[in-house]
């Protein structure tokens, strides 16, 4: 029998935006019955996020957790491996790696784990909403991402409205400060991907790489995503 490919990679057409930083979209990022397979064990919400969670706020699993938590389904222990594997990082390497050469043929190893690049694969939720809310406006993540992938898994009955992920260029250039949020009326929005099942979107982080997540309404509804990413082991990309 083969060996199962697991890279929310694997349906890349090679189609990479370049503006106004690096970063590319994937429908259908994995087979059909490896999805729900996934999907079927995604950590629960209390699991995440535990009792008496706020609205609309981010919780998820490190890769270095889940590994070692009885209670994550085999599968997901396979995901998280591989996503924080060698294999995995030189895979988006091949194809950011014209815009970040610096990183071109290091050693990764799962986050927290080691001094080489330092990958997690983080299954996670944003909570149900009681007030509509924006989980996070324009910001730039930490200054230690190389790259950032979300995949969304969208349950087949949410009917919520928003938590969309929009791609933003400022009107006007500036330096950002990191996680720090801004006003939305400072930019262009140059591209939104929705939030649906089996989505992918991922980018490469720089101080241009600035992101929102749009307001999502009342729901009773979790946002279930998976991020997947690596950091440099001085502190600082940019």
């Amino acid at each position: 029998m083969s060996e199962v490919n697991l890279s929310v990679l694997q349906n890349f057409d090679g189609t990479l935006h370049e503006e106004p930083y690096p970063y590319l979209t994937i429908s259908d990022a994995l087979p059909e019955d490896l999805y729900r397979e996934l999907e079927a064990a995604y950590p629960s919400v209390e699991q995440l996020a535990g009792q008496g969670y706020p609205s609309n706020v981010r919780r998820q699993i490190s890769a270095k957790q889940g590994l070692r938590d009885p209670r994550v389904a085999d599968i997901w222990k396979q995901f998280m491996s591989y996503h924080t594997s060698q294999q995995f990082y030189d895979e988006v390497i091949d194809i950011f790696g014209a815009w970040c050469p610096d990183y071109e043929g290091r050693q990764a190893c799962v986050r927290n784990d080691g001094r080489d690049m330092q990958l997690d694969c983080q299954p996670g939720i944003n909570t149900p909403v009681t007030s509509p809310s924006s989980v996070k406006g324009p910001h730039v993540d930490n200054r230690a991402e190389l790259y950032a992938g979300l995949l969304y898994m969208r349950k087949d009955d949410d009917d919520s409205v928003g938590g969309d992920f929009n791609v933003l260029k400022p009107y006007e250039p500036f330096h950002p400060v990191h996680k720090q949020e801004y006003d939305p009326g400072l930019f262009e929005v140059v591209d939104t991907v929705s939030y649906r099942r089996n989505q992918l979107v991922m980018c490469l982080m720089s101080a241009k790489s600035f992101h929102s997540v749009t307001p999502r309404q009342v729901t009773q509804h979790e946002r279930r995503l998976v991020n997947v990413i690596a950091e440099v082991p001085t502190g600082e990309v940019w």
